[in-house]
């Protein structure tokens, strides 16, 4: 062997060497690229998850915010018709005890106290289910029934603006 042939051979294991490691880099590239997309598809994926559940976490807490308001509403609700039972009741007993007006307004004040009982103790569903299924049933009742609340409510507020306009102060 030549002094020449020493560099030769060196640089053949060199280049052999290199050549080796370019394969080993390369195919730990296409390792690190297959797995990059699997990673990232896991990420994804669990980022996804927690979104999910957050956004069912918020959603329970406002289901639950609405039922609370809707049970103080149904409550609210049906201490109102018992006091509007009384009332009517107690008008009933300022008319004369068999004429119409005071057995509408006896009527009236059972049913009141019927709904007032029938709010009590029941969920949101199951009250709006109760409602359509009377309606169903009844359907000239739930519509004379409007009617009245109707008319009710406008006799409140035309009564409040009385309210009102008496104690507004008089301009001069």
């Amino acid at each position: 062997m030549t002094t020449t042939d020493i560099p030769r051979a060196s640089a053949d294991e060199a280049g052999e060497k290199a050549s080796e490691k370019q394969h080993k880099t390369t195919a730990a590239t296409r390792t690190a690229r297959a797995e990059m997309p699997q990673d990232l598809r896991e990420a994804g994926g669990a980022a996804a998850a927690e979104v999910r559940d957050r956004a069912a976490d918020a959603a329970a807490a406002v289901a639950d915010a609405a039922s609370e308001r809707a049970g103080a509403a149904r409550d609210a609700l049906a201490s109102a018709g018992d006091s509007a039972a009384r009332s009517l009741r107690d008008a009933a007993a300022r008319s004369e005890p068999e004429s119409l007006q005071a057995r509408a307004l006896n009527l009236a004040a059972t049913g009141l106290q019927e709904v007032a009982r029938g709010l009590n103790g029941q969920s949101l569903s199951g009250l709006m289910a109760s409602a359509r299924d009377t309606a169903r049933r009844n359907p000239a009742v739930c519509i004379a029934g409007a009617a009245l609340a109707g008319f009710a409510l406008v006799r409140f507020l035309r009564s409040g603006e009385a309210a009102n306009a008496r104690t507004a102060p008089q301009d001069a």
